[in-house]
């Protein structure tokens, strides 16, 4: 149960979340704004100096109050940052861009602008570089020996599959100008082709659309994406677009012919893009079109830091770059360490792990469980084994590697208001996965709402912020029912482990695996890949 100090930090923080959600920000008046400012600025002092009693004063003995006080020093942390930000920016506010100023219109905002990175190409170590070029989305920040990725603000498209043609088409023939389109150019197979293929599309339903796009996605060249689609809508060499797509092949001009394909192919890229992420996006992880994505790998971030997870996905912070005096609004996120999982799966790295035996450490095993509880609580909707990425390590033992840590990318596609009843992993005693770490389960009891609200303001929205507080109170649930479970049968295997334990569990659990059909189509529901955990040995 929460101690009275804590109760009064629970309160005080609850009146703080109010009056940044309830105020109104008065940009235009600047007087106004500072008064409100510096009432702000006055609460978050108050309650950093409670936070910061309590850490110096609490000392514990038991594990829910040891990661009690383990999130409270992070919020009083996040508390000193905040006065920090908060005192500089109230005095610069009426000073800044109008572009600056135009973007922040509710105190919510201005405590997400507070809490911005700016980086500016060539200034205190910084440089900033477009990795593909200028068609590129993905830009590498390097400052102080580090390398971070960038991505820029982007907002969930509709899924009318119409309005997204028509918008390709629109780009397609703004990119070439004014200039007319002669006969057997480049741009008049772009321009065939869109005609052709929206066309004949527009007599699917959105599940075959859906079903079509995914299934040319993955496609390293992304001019196969569209042969692969077109042979799922069964429209491939029997139609107008099929035929296209076969003249193509035949060009003899080689120069010509890739040219035509790499514009194709960056179409399909964009068509399929918008198309794929406003299906799952709103219909799976349910968010509401015209929300920002890249801040959702943020809260990921923040929510990771506050369960002591931080290591199973990469730092992110909301960031604004300059590059020659133009600005962009977004993320910056670390860069995690290996290769995609489904690389290692699929095979695809044979030759560099050609004849190698392939399976997990103990640490490994727990970022996988980890990482999937971490995923429950976002609603994560995403994370295919392309999103998970998987260092490998050489073993003591010749020619035996391992993967020694696993971390999850790309977080676009969570924290919508997917409820915890779709996501949730449990059986009749419980949490139902293999098992987590000690201290998180802890640290989820431990978690209240009110300070996920603090941490997740100007990154998800109300209804957002809602369902996770429900998902986490749906796994607090869970874990205390496994963990009456567990005190009612002290034989049953422990899901709850201590750092150290981790080896021999996953010793025990690969014996297992090894004689129980049922175990391993059961881990299939994890993100354990079985095969890897029985040693996968690459040809």
């Amino acid at each position: 149960k929460d101690s009275a100090e804590m109760k009064k930090i629970i309160a005080r923080m609850e009146d703080l979340n109010n009056f940044i959600v309830g105020t109104t920000l008065e940009k235009d008046n600047a007087e106004a704004f500072k008064e409100k400012g510096n009432e702000l600025l006055k609460s978050i002092k108050s309650l950093a100096e409670m936070t910061e009693n309590y850490v110096n004063t609490k000392n514990p003995w038991f594990a829910e109050g040891k990661a009690r006080l383990k999130i409270v020093k992070q919020i009083n942390d996040r508390l000193q940052r905040d006065i920090i930000g908060m005192e500089e920016k109230i005095n610069d506010f009426q000073y800044l861009p109008e572009d600056e100023k135009a973007r922040i219109n509710s105190w919510t905002d201005f405590l997400n602008f507070q809490r911005t990175v700016h980086l500016v190409d060539g200034k205190n170590g910084v440089k900033i570089s477009n990795t593909g070029g200028n068609t590129s989305d993905v830009i590498v920040i390097e400052k102080n020996g580090q390398k971070f990725f960038f991505k820029e603000e982007e907002k969930l498209p509709s899924d009318d599959f119409g309005t997204i043609m028509k918008n390709v088409t629109k780009d397609a023939k703004k990119d070439r100008g004014d200039k007319p389109v002669e006969k057997g150019s480049v741009e008049s197979y772009v321009d065939e082709f869109l005609k052709c293929f929206n066309k004949e599309i527009s007599r699917f339903d959105t599940n075959e659309l859906f079903a079509g796009l995914l299934s040319g996605g993955k496609a390293e060249n992304s001019y196969k994406g569209i042969k692969e689609s077109l042979k799922t809508f069964g429209i491939m060499f029997s139609s107008q677009t099929g035929q296209l797509v076969y003249d193509i092949d035949k060009l003899s001009d080689e120069k010509k012919k890739k040219e035509i394909q790499d514009k194709l192919g960056q179409i399909f890229n964009d068509i399929r893009k918008d198309f794929v992420m406003g299906e799952i996006g709103a219909h799976t992880t349910k968010i509401k079109a015209g929300e920002e994505m890249a801040k959702r790998n943020v809260a990921t971030a923040r929510l990771a830091n506050l369960l002591g997870l931080g290591d199973v996905v990469p730092t992110s912070e909301m960031a604004t770059i300059e590059v020659n005096g133009e600005k962009k609004y977004g993320v910056i996120m670390g860069e995690a360490e290996g290769q995609e999982t489904s690389k290692v799966i699929m095979g695809k790295n044979k030759e560099e792990h050609k004849d190698k035996l392939i399976t997990y450490t103990g640490n490994a095993i727990k970022d996988s469980l980890n990482l999937q509880v971490l995923d429950i609580l976002c609603g994560q909707t995403d994370r295919h084994s392309g999103n998970r990425m998987s260092k490998i390590v050489e073993t003591k033992k010749k020619g035996v590697y391992a993967i020694s840590k696993v971390t999850g990318i790309d977080g676009d596609l969570s924290f919508g208001t997917r409820d915890y009843e779709t996501l949730k992993v449990e059986d009749q005693t419980g949490f139902g996965l293999p098992a987590m770490s000690e201290d998180v389960a802890e640290r989820i009891l431990a978690l209240d709402p009110a300070i996920l609200d603090y941490e997740m303001l100007g990154l998800l929205n109300k209804k957002e912020r809602k369902a996770l507080k429900e998902r986490l109170q749906g796994m607090q649930a869970a874990i205390k029912k496994r963990k009456e479970y567990e005190k009612k049968n002290p034989t049953k295997a422990k899901r709850f482990l201590k750092d150290e334990e981790w080896d021999a569990f996953t010793t025990v659990l690969r014996d297992k695996a090894k004689k129980s059909t049922s175990l391993l189509k059961s881990l299939g529901k994890t993100y354990i890949t079985p095969s890897i955990l029985l040693g996968m040995k690459m040809k």
